[in-house]
């Protein structure tokens, strides 16, 4: 999404909560002769997520496009399902569980970032 947002022109800011996770996206982009911003963010924090809006603004001038992008899965199913006897063997912990619905549901409510695209002028000031 990022390079196709690049390859029409627009400018994006990569982020994550493991900025080392995006050196190779950056390294392409760049690579494209794109403009791109990168960031630690963890969504699941209002403060990390005003920061990659403030650096998007801040760097290209203005937000014209949000892609939320983050989420998890602890242990990648919530529940073992023995198939023979169809009773659950083994289920993902409550904190697990929280963790998970904490990024995929906060990442909506605060602005989550995947990437900020900045083509166009629509949000200013944050």
């Amino acid at each position: 999404m990022a390079k196709h947002w690049v390859k029409n022109d627009g400018r994006v800011v990569l982020a994550d909560v493991v900025l080392e996770s995006l050196q190779r996206l950056e390294e392409e982009i760049q690579e494209m002769g794109g403009e791109v911003a990168v960031i630690a963010c963890d969504v699941t924090k209002e403060d990390d997520n005003h920061a990659s809006a403030h650096v998007a603004v801040e760097r290209f001038g203005a937000i014209n496009l949000v892609v939320p992008g983050a989420g998890i899965t602890k242990d990648s199913v919530m529940l073992y399902v023995d198939r023979n006897t169809g009773k659950v063997t083994k289920k993902m912990s409550l904190e697990q569980f929280q963790s998970v619905m904490d990024i995929w549901l906060k990442k909506r409510k605060d602005i989550g970032i995947g990437f900020v695209g900045v083509k166009a002028t629509h949000i200013k000031s944050w």
